[in-house]
C-alpha cells in the first residue's frame, strides 16, 4: 500500500513527536513547509522526513522565514 504524499499539521506533528499546536507554529515561521487547499494545510511527507533527520542530527529548528 502506498503512503499518503500529503499529511495533514496534525498528522505531520503527531510522526514529527510534537503537539498539534506546535506544528502549526511551524507552520507560521517557516520551519515546517506547507502548502494550502480549500482552506486546509498539507505537509508533504518528505519535509517531514528531511526535518526529523535534521532533529536526529542535533540540529533543533529555527525560524526560517520571517513574515
Amino acid at each position: 500500500m502506498m503512503q499518503k504524499l500529503l499529511l495533514s499539521v496534525p498528522e505531520a506533528a503527531e510522526a514529527l513527536g510534537i503537539p498539534r499546536n506546535r506544528g502549526y507554529e511551524w507552520v507560521r515561521e517557516g520551519i515546517l513547509p506547507a502548502v494550502r487547499d480549500r482552506g486546509r494545510l498539507y505537509v508533504a511527507r518528505r519535509a517531514v522526513e528531511r526535518l526529523a533527520e535534521e532533529i536526529e542530527n542535533g540540529k533543533w529548528p529555527d525560524r526560517r522565514v520571517t513574515t
